[in-house]
């Protein structure tokens, strides 16, 4: 791997991102390529901590690699993903993943709450959905800097996808920032459903809803009752941007709905390292949201 693409192990696990995180139940960890040595046969992925890592880096780094093993069990589709990404021209430098729990209640899915009580879940119902993060690039030239390509994922566990009982629905969001020292230059997104057509469609399944230098935001249509029950999406954002060798960060948030709403979007912090922002669905009580980052250094 390039120079470039190295940055510090990370294991972590219950990233704060907003006030909803610190009371759900989530894990987080992310994969930076550089401290692996990487196979792929025959529609497998496998990492395996090179043996030049320190003592006190590298037992976090193979835990890591089992996680993300236990992630291609339960997201089939996310190994897939994943190959492909490594497969780019653009080279894979860092993935980050957040994954929740969440539970049938009611005719729809909520998330599992730290402390959960008796009376909140339908264990028969239960599943997961996955947030992640993908950074590449940093090595060729676009508008006299550099060409990075981030990708925000979204995919629902196998155990949620067409089941008999079809929650609520309800347009998502997604949206995804960069350093505001980043110029993003194209996006686009794509989404797959669990009934035909699989395929979405633009305009009619999800659009884009908004966008400027600090955020973009699409709108993805999730109506498991009217048989687009939502399955999978991917968001590309190509940036230009310049080098450097501090930790930066790109973000994605996820807004799951049951309700029609709108969603008020503020920035709450903008520096050349991470542009935060504080989301407010108009009908909080039904919905909730994800955050997930990926950190790098080049």
């Amino acid at each position: 791997m390039l120079l470039s693409c190295i940055i510090g192990a990370s294991a972590t696990d219950g990233v704060v991102a907003n006030n909803e995180s610190t009371e759900y139940q989530e894990s987080h960890f992310q994969i930076n390529l550089a401290d692996y040595d990487v196979y792929v046969d025959n529609g497998e992925m496998n990492l395996v901590a090179k043996k030049s890592l320190a003592r006190s880096s590298k037992k976090a780094v193979s835990e890591n690699a089992a996680k993300l093993q236990e992630i291609f069990a339960e997201f089939p589709d996310v190994k897939e993903n994943l190959i492909s990404e490594y497969q780019a021209d653009d080279e894979l430098c860092a993935v980050s993943f957040t994954e929740v729990p969440v539970v049938y209640v009611d005719g729809h899915y909520e998330r599992v709450p730290v402390t959960r009580g008796s009376s909140t879940s339908d264990k028969s119902s239960s599943g997961k959905f996955l947030l992640y993060t993908s950074i590449h690039g940093g090595v060729q030239a676009l508008n006299n800097q550099y060409r990075y390509v981030a990708r925000t994922f979204g995919s629902w566990s196998n155990s949620i996808l067409g089941g008999a009982n079809y929650p609520a629905a309800g347009n998502d969001y997604v949206l995804q920032t960069a350093p505001n020292t980043f110029g993003r230059t194209s996006d686009s997104i794509a989404a797959t459903y669990d009934h035909n057509p699989t395929g979405g469609v633009s305009g009619s399944d999800f659009w884009r809803e908004d966008g400027n230098s600090q955020y973009v935001r699409y709108l993805i249509k999730d109506d498991p009752a009217g048989y687009r029950q939502l399955k999978s999406f991917t968001l590309e954002s190509i940036y230009a941007g310049p080098q450097f060798m501090f930790t930066r960060q790109i973000g994605s948030y996820y807004v799951h709905t049951w309700n029609e709403m709108t969603l008020a979007v503020s920035v709450s912090a903008s520096t050349d390292r991470a542009i935060t922002l504080t989301l407010t669905p108009s009908i909080v009580s039904k919905s909730w949201q994800i955050y997930n980052f990926v950190e790098f250094a080049f």
